[in-house]
């Protein structure tokens, strides 16, 4: 563990990982968006040897890390992996190999110091946008469609609503109604 400045420590972690029982799906793509094809593929048995840096900066309201970076200090002395192919390629004998090498490429070009992943974990938890004692969390409800809706009005046709029940931080009970005019009412 080093300390960079008062508010920034930075660790490196020996990672030593031997193939388990971990099997990711993942989907090549092979050709363009208009024409080619996607490949599911199955990689596995996983084994890894590297030493992972993480770059905490600190604040001071929780979680109490900022930003967390994350790479490899230097490419990873073991990566190997099992990759199949979970359909049938005679004719392109050659994509698994490509894939297995495109995956190490990738990793060392993307995640080998300075390069990393950053998690701005302080916007997570606390957006700009929303002050941070009224934020909880935000639940989106889309209502796609209503399907063999009841006739109900004297005319033949349906005048669809939906109608959300919540309790506020308070405990008080509340309510929205949203009509297919997309007007709300509380």
């Amino acid at each position: 563990v080093r300390l960079t400045s008062a508010s920034e420590a930075m660790l490196d972690i020996e990672l030593s990982h031997v193939g388990a029982v971990v099997d990711v799906e993942l989907l090549a793509r092979l050709g363009g968006e208009s024409f080619g094809m996607t490949i599911p593929i199955l990689l596995s048995s996983i084994s890894l040897e590297a030493i992972a840096r993480i770059k905490v900066q600190l604040v001071h309201r929780s979680p109490y890390i900022g930003v967390l970076d994350i790479a490899f200090a230097q490419a990873p002395s073991t990566l190997d992996f099992n990759l199949k192919a979970l359909v049938e390629l005679t004719g392109l004998p050659s994509v698994v190999p490509l894939i297995s090498n495109l995956i190490k490429s990738i990793l060392n070009d993307l995640m080998v110091w300075p390069k990393r992943i950053t998690l701005p974990l302080d916007e997570w938890f606390h957006p700009t946008t929303v002050p941070p004692r009224v934020a909880r969390g935000i639940l989106r409800i889309t209502i796609d469609r209503g399907n063999d809706l009841p006739a109900a009005d004297l005319d033949g046709s349906s005048d669809p609503y939906v109608t959300l029940e919540y309790l506020t931080d308070d405990g008080m009970a509340g309510y929205m109604v949203h009509d297919s005019n997309r007007t709300s009412h509380k």
